[in-house]
């Protein structure tokens, strides 16, 4: 975050991390820097005046989800403001089917398959719809009563998912544009 930190620019800028479980951070994200690093460097940069987006995507189910992900949002609370952060995204696990064998040749102790998966419309693989749902719902729970109300939204997800998880959906790709680009206006007073 150097780069960021040393710019005079900060206008219309919104820096954003991917965040996951610390188990699945420890397990799966080799090479990649600890959930507490990344919020350590979202604090830095939003000490400086940049706006914060997170993304939860891939949330991945996996033996006390619900505590591995509440561990993250603990961290969260220490290390972020919440009046900061524009958006976050969520998004569940999924996978065109070929490459199921890719990840199991390249990664073949990982466990991020192991849940029960369907095709979706897209021809992706996906979790069973009660364990989205009952992620999303988990999730924006969680993320509500940190205090983030507005932004939280799905990535890939048809508008029954959004309703039964969020309780509302854009209905439309369109939509979720204009949503976003109207918390946008908010944030950066910009006429979009």
């Amino acid at each position: 975050i150097e780069g960021l930190l040393s710019t005079q620019y900060r206008d219309r800028i919104v820096v954003s991390w991917s965040l996951n479980s610390p188990y699945i951070s420890h397990q799966e994200e080799h090479g990649a820097p600890s959930i507490k690093r990344r919020l350590e460097a979202a604090r830095a940069c939003q000490r400086e005046g940049y706006v914060l987006g997170f993304h939860f995507d891939p949330l991945i189910e996996h033996p006390s989800w619900k505590e591995e992900y509440a561990r993250t949002l603990d961290l969260m609370d220490r290390y972020i403001d919440p009046a900061g952060v524009i958006w976050i995204s969520l998004g569940c696990l999924r996978y065109m089917p070929s490459l199921k064998q890719v990840i199991r040749w390249r990664f073949p102790k990982t466990h991020i398959l192991d849940g029960e998966f369907i095709p979706g419309l897209d021809g992706k693989m996906r979790y069973i719809k009660p364990v989205r749902i009952e992620m999303y719902a988990f999730m924006k729970a969680n993320l509500s009563q940190w205090g983030v109300e507005h932004g939280i939204y799905l990535c890939m997800e048809s508008s029954d998912v959004w309703r039964k998880g969020l309780g509302w959906s854009p209905e439309s790709s369109e939509g979720l544009s204009q949503y976003l680009d109207s918390l946008a206006e908010k944030v950066f007073s910009l006429n979009i």
